[in-house]
This record gives structure tokens, C-alpha cells and sequence, in this order.
């Protein structure tokens, strides 16, 4: 499974409240100045800006952040079976990457820290963007997850998610069998070398157990999967047609 980055409506709501106390500090100064002098302003303005920085450094309540997309609450008209979704003509919500870089038996993974998939064991991955190459995508959010540039990433797998919410994702996984650079911790991701034999798939998505080991052997595959939030609900994996090979 695909772990993505968090989205940036906190931060878009967190401006606004900022925005809004602001221009209310300085409505209420602007007042004081008018009825009591300057000192008393000065005095109330020092104070307005000890409530701002404190805004500023804090974070939001659990309840202020919006649900991840996939963890929302269930939509009944949603298929919970993989035989009950047209994938041929589904729309999905959003195309992403993961990039895995193996050398030797090691396979380099991370924990995943923000966003879709916060707290489980992956590869670096994300969204792609807006006309950028998949393959493109997959060096871009290798830098900037973990600070390595996978040299030549070949397509291995097509894997298609459906979630019980209305959220859908289309994904690309790439594997790289050299690199440039050191692997470095940042806020998305923690790397880590881990042994082909030793992948931790209880940490990961439930998916991975079933496609992983197949393109590990050499196979590419393409994956079809329905979850409910975390949970797998069906799936099937199948050779990855040539037509797919292309990307």
C-alpha cells in the first residue's frame, strides 16, 4: 500500500485563525490608543503578541484534524469486493508511487511519519504530480523522503485500491538496484536497511504480504485491492499485462 503525505487543509485553516487574530489585536489596539494614550497600548500590544506566538507554536486538538482520506466513515454504496469494482473504467482519486531500492538481499523501507499510512513500515512514495512522469515521481519523493536519488527505477507492479469511504488510489511501485547518497532520516520518513527474509509485514499494510514477495522473485504483477480503513477487505493479484509495462 501507498503511504501519502498529509494535505494541507490544517495549515490553510491554521492561517485563517492566525489571519483573524491578528486583525482582531489590532482593531482592539488601535482602540486603546484612541481612549488612553499610547503607553497602554504598547502595553496590550506586547501582550497580544506573547497570545499570537503561542497560537503559532501549538498544534491542533486530534478532533481539529481533518480524517485522513481512506479512514473516513464507511459509504454503503461502495463495493466491498474486488469482483464488484469495473476496474477498467474505475476513476481513481489520485495516481502515487512507492520506490524501493534493493541492493543485494537489503531492501531499503521506512516508518512512515506523517500523513496516510502514519506509523506503518513502507518504501518512500507519494503522489504524483500534475504532469510529472510516474518514473519521475518515484526519484522525486525518494529525495525527498530519504535523501537517496535511485538510479534507472524499472516498473514492477500496478497496484489498484478501492476504500469503502469513496477514496481510490492508483499506484506505481518502482524498484532501483543502485543509488546515490546517504540515507537520512527527515519528517516524512525514517529509513532503515531491512533482509529480503526479514520484511516486517505485520508492520505493514495488510497488501503487501500478498505482491511484495511475488516481485521480490522477480515477477510483476499487477494488484487489486478493496479496504476497508486499514483493513483489507478482498483482492486479487494478477500478471501485470505488457500494455502496463510502458510507464
Amino acid at each position: 500500500m501507498f503511504c501519502l503525505g498529509a494535505g494541507g487543509t490544517v495549515d490553510e485553516v491554521r492561517c485563517a485563525r492566525f489571519r483573524a487574530e491578528i486583525s482582531y489585536e489590532f482593531h482592539c489596539g488601535k482602540r486603546l490608543i484612541e481612549a488612553n494614550g499610547c503607553e497602554v497600548a504598547l502595553y496590550f500590544w506586547i501582550c497580544a503578541a506573547c497570545t499570537i506566538h503561542f497560537l503559532i507554536m501549538n498544534q491542533y486538538t486530534p478532533e481539529e484534524q481533518p480524517p485522513v482520506p481512506g479512514m473516513r466513515a464507511t459509504n454503503p454504496t461502495m463495493p466491498r469486493q474486488v469482483e464488484k469494482v469495473d476496474w477498467e473504467r474505475w476513476k481513481f482519486t489520485e495516481d502515487a508511487v512507492l520506490s524501493f531500492i534493493r541492493e543485494g538481499d537489503r531492501l531499503m523501507l521506512i516508518h512512515k511519519k506523517t500523513g496516510l499510512g502514519k506509523g506503518k513500515i513502507n518504501a518512500p512514495g507519494g503522489r504524483v504530480q500534475e504532469g510529472e512522469r510516474l518514473v519521475d515521481a518515484a526519484v522525486r519523493e525518494t529525495r525527498e523522503e530519504i535523501a537517496l536519488t535511485p538510479h534507472d527505477p524499472r516498473l514492477v507492479a500496478e497496484l489498484q485500491f478501492v476504500f469503502t469511504d469513496g477514496y481510490s488510489l492508483h499506484g506505481f511501485v518502482f524498484m532501483a538496484y543502485s543509488y546515490e547518497g546517504t540515507p537520512t532520516e527527515t519528517r516524512e520518513a525514517d529509513p532503515f536497511w531491512c533482509h529480503v527474509e526479514q520484511i516486517p509485514y505485520h508492520q505493514m499494510w495488510e497488501d503487501d504480504r500478498f505482491w511484495l514477495p511475488r516481485v521480490l522473485a522477480g515477477e510483476k504483477v499487477l494488484g487489486r485491492f478493496v479496504f476497508e480503513a486499514d483493513r483489507m477487505l478482498s483482492h486479487r493479484i494478477l500478471p501485470l499485462p505488457p500494455r502496463n509495462q510502458a510507464f
